[in-house]
């Protein structure tokens, strides 16, 4: 260790490398590391972030304490969490100016931000960094659906316009998803792990899914008010998230001892000029359906009866799946070949869009999300993707 720290001037350009450091070893494998690391130090980032988006001069010397799960009673110096979040500063340790590359920062706000705030951090460094806006726009989708069922309710009273008491979802008789998420692997065909694949992999093939699966039921059975809340690393060939929920059964007015589970699939696309047809709804629906195939027997006790919906929610249809709204602002459809359920959300206008994330009674922030919205699909057409 020291001889590594004799390589650096100072302590600040030890910081400094290790923020750079990142950069360079921009892959899945470092960002599992890194996104944990954010995670466990989120109460104390929650705390600082609005002082380093402001750029105002913070102490270092501060000491905080230790997250709650560590079990540790110590305080830890505010310049370690930075340098293990890979956050950069400058100047006097007690003035000191701190900065984050723009995917950090980001991620700092997705982690820690309800969705308001989110939305409006976004705004504040939208000219600053380069952003990847698919994955901005996902997460205002998460944190919409975390607001809106903060607390157990039936969806249908929560946003009728959307959810429907004519669909599975809507007239679900309670729902609830936890405020904070979980990071999952990257799912692609690329790569076969020789090892199982956990959820603190950076990668996993879709065949592997059962594996997963097995762990998320452990993980539910263990979880505040089993429920689930998880985020796919990015460009994977699954939902873009995942919600879950397990309760006992209702039959009749009774409660049996058997479990059932909800599980809600999230398909993010922002296609303005190209529109979003059955062939790209076939995919979503097999990239879904994946989750739940060749499950062992052991792994479906822990999940019981389950049922699971997807959600598309697109900002442009083709003309045949537009028809199929009939004037409502969601479609249900039944996939015959797929066990699960499908609903199409309109948000192709918006209008549709504000209702949806409840910002009818803020225009200003209606035209932050939607100038986001118009972003994404720029972004898309320059990547070629």
């Amino acid at each position: 260790m020291l001889r590594m720290l004799k390589k650096f001037p100072c302590y600040q350009a030890f910081c400094n490398a290790a923020v750079n450091c990142f950069e360079l070893k921009d892959d899945d494998k470092e960002w599992v590391k890194v996104n944990r690391e954010l995670h466990y130090w989120q109460p104390i980032l929650q705390h600082l972030l609005p002082s380093i988006l402001g750029k105002d001069n913070i102490d270092l010397s501060i000491d905080y304490e230790w997250p709650p799960e560590s079990r540790s009673y110590k305080k830890v110096p505010v310049a370690r969490v930075m340098e293990r979040c890979h956050i950069g500063w400058e100047g006097e340790i007690t003035r000191a100016k701190v900065y984050a590359l723009p995917r950090i920062l980001a991620a700092i706000a997705s982690i820690v931000q309800p969705l308001r705030k989110y939305i409006m951090t976004i705004d504040k460094i939208v000219d600053q960094v380069t952003l990847a806006y698919a994955t901005v726009l996902q997460w205002a989708f998460l944190k919409r659906f975390q607001e809106l069922f903060s607390q157990p309710c039936q969806p249908s009273s929560a946003l009728p316009s959307f959810f429907g008491v004519d669909t599975v979802f809507g007239k679900w008789p309670e729902v609830q998803f936890p405020t904070d998420h979980l990071a999952i692997p990257k799912i692609t065909k690329a790569k076969k792990s020789s090892n199982i694949p956990t959820l603190d992999s950076p990668t996993a093939n879709p065949r592997e899914w059962r594996h997963l699966m097995d762990e998320i039921g452990t993980r539910l059975e263990s979880s505040s008010n089993n429920c689930l809340c998880l985020k796919p690393l990015s460009e994977s060939s699954s939902a873009d998230v995942i919600f879950m929920r397990s309760s006992p059964r209702v039959v009749g007015k009774k409660r049996s001892l058997d479990i059932q589970t909800l599980t809600v699939g999230l398909a993010v696309k922002n296609y303005s000029t190209t529109p979003f047809g059955p062939k790209d709804l076939d995919d979503e629906c097999i990239m879904f359906t994946a989750m739940f195939k060749n499950m062992e027997s052991s792994t479906k006790t822990k999940f019981g009866d389950m049922t699971n919906v997807l959600f598309v929610c697109a900002t442009n249809y083709c003309r045949s799946l537009q028809n199929k709204f009939h004037g409502k602002k969601y479609s249900k459809h039944r996939q015959n070949d797929y066990p699960i359920h499908v609903v199409l959300l309109d948000l192709t206008t918006p209008e549709n869009r504000t209702e949806f994330f409840g910002l009818s009674g803020d225009e200003g922030l209606a035209n932050v999300l939607n100038g986001l919205i118009n972003k994404t699909e720029r972004e898309r057409l320059v990547d070629g993707s």
